[in-house]
């Protein structure tokens, strides 16, 4: 699902369920900023690692919670977004 949007961190990838972010970071390459939810909490601490892994810090950002809730949370830190990613559809 794409939004297409004026963003002022240029193309962000929002990744709903993002589980260890490896879609996210895979993808980062072609986005300005990457954010990530998932509601298992294990799942964003190796999300963590692996953008710390691929270097990532400035780049993509994980966190925990339920995705109905973060999602409003993400989008307001993203201000708008440019692509939306859905990396699980419930």
């Amino acid at each position: 699902v794409n939004i297409k949007l004026i963003h002022e961190y240029g193309k962000v990838l929002l990744d709903i369920c993002c589980g260890t972010g490896s879609i996210g970071i895979a993808l980062s390459d072609y986005f300005d900023k990457v954010f990530g939810v998932d509601i298992v909490e294990e799942a964003i601490k190796d999300a963590d690692k692996n953008v710390k892994l691929n270097s990532l810090e400035e780049k993509c950002f994980f966190v925990a919670g339920n995705a109905q809730d973060k999602v409003a949370e993400l989008c307001s830190k993203a201000n708008e977004v440019l692509h939306l990613f859905i990396g699980f559809l419930i």
